[in-house]
């Protein structure tokens, strides 16, 4: 077999090239212990790849989510401000401290 690059889809493109030269398949395929070993080690390699793949995706998934649960979350916090304004002037108390004048 030949070596095995860090990546998922040539690692097992590699493998398949090395089974489809068995003649038929029904034919019998024999493998001395340091071809199974490094078939093992090929294997182990693609699952970790595969391992890593599966939670890189899911990390960006979560990232996705995550933007667009901010997003909602913003509007709605703007929504709940925009309603919680006095509509047609300010919500500020001014004193008056003129002489005589009394509310």
């Amino acid at each position: 077999m030949s070596d095995a690059p860090l990546n998922l889809s040539e690692t097992l493109a590699l493998l398949v090239d090395d089974f489809e030269r068995v003649p038929a398949v029904g034919a019998s395929v024999t493998l001395d212990a340091g071809e199974f070993e490094r078939l093992i080690d090929i294997l182990r390699t693609s699952r970790s790849l595969a391992a890593n793949l599966e939670l890189e995706v899911r990390l960006l998934r979560d990232m996705e989510a995550g933007r667009e649960i901010r997003s909602s979350l913003d509007r709605e916090a703007a929504d709940q401000i925009k309603a919680l304004r006095v509509p047609g002037g300010d919500n500020v108390v001014r004193p008056s401290f003129r002489k005589g004048a009394k509310p």
